[in-house]
Parts: structure tokens; sequence; C-alpha cells
């Protein structure tokens, strides 16, 4: 839920730097990770298979590509100071975000609904880092 309200605030952000910094937090918050830039790509990478996001950038940006420019170069630089965001031009970042946490939602939320529906799931009584966990490797294998 506090990834999708992230993601709800970045798309009605008027500004462009602050709208990539929520699209970064939604990233972090869906992944579990953290802010473990490692762990956020591999959820993302375990999440969107190969192709399945090739539109980033006209098929140029890989999701490992796409996570760094929404999180790492987009909300840790923008948030700590270490890129200047206002009158800076983020559209691309805004654009990645948005496309990439799009895509995240509409394979996670399938995912999550098929373990929450599922009678047997225990994963609401594991450790909140095992049930990240799990639910990554569901998401790498339904490819």
């Amino acid at each position: 839920m506090n990834a999708l309200y992230w993601f709800g605030e970045a798309r009605r952000e008027v500004s462009e730097f602050m709208a990539v910094v929520k699209y970064g937090c939604a990233i972090d918050v869906i992944s579990g990770a953290g802010g473990e830039i490692k762990g956020i790509r591999d959820f993302a990478e375990a999440a969107l298979a190969p192709g399945e996001a090739e539109e980033l950038r006209d098929g140029v940006l890989s999701v490992a590509q796409a996570v760094n420019v929404v999180y790492q170069k987009g909300r840790n630089k923008l948030a700590h100071g270490e890129t200047p965001g206002v009158l800076e031009d983020f559209r691309e970042h805004q654009r990645v975000g948005d496309f990439l946490l799009a895509n995240l939602f509409y394979v996670v939320t399938l995912e999550l609904a098929a373990v929450i529906s599922d009678e047997a799931s225990r994963v609401s009584e594991v450790d909140r880092r095992h049930a990240f966990r799990c639910l990554k490797e569901r998401l790498r294998e339904r490819r």
C-alpha cells in the first residue's frame, strides 16, 4: 500500500524532480530492499523478465539501468542534495519512473493476489524479509 501511495503521489506531482524522488520511494518500498540499490535492481529484474519492459527508452534501457535512473541517479542524488533539482529537466527520469513502476505494479499485484487467494499460503506469518524474498522468487519463477 505504501508503494502505491508513493506512485500516486509521483503521478500527481507538479515538480519533475519531486516526482522522480517519489517514484524512487515507490520502487524502494515495493521491492522491500530497504534502500539497497542491489536489492531494488534484483527485485525489479525478477519481476520484469527481459523484454517485458523494453519500451523503457525505445529498448535502450535495461531494467537495471531504469532502476539506476529512477533510484540511484534520481531519488538518492536529488533527496540528498548531490544533484540540483530546481530548474533542471527531469522529464526523462520521470517518464522512466512512471513506466517502470506501472509495469512493476501490474506484475507484482497479480502475484500478490495469487498469494493472498491461496488458502495454504502462510506468507503473512513469516518475517517481512523472508516474505519479500519469497515474493521475489515467485516473480522469478513465473517466467
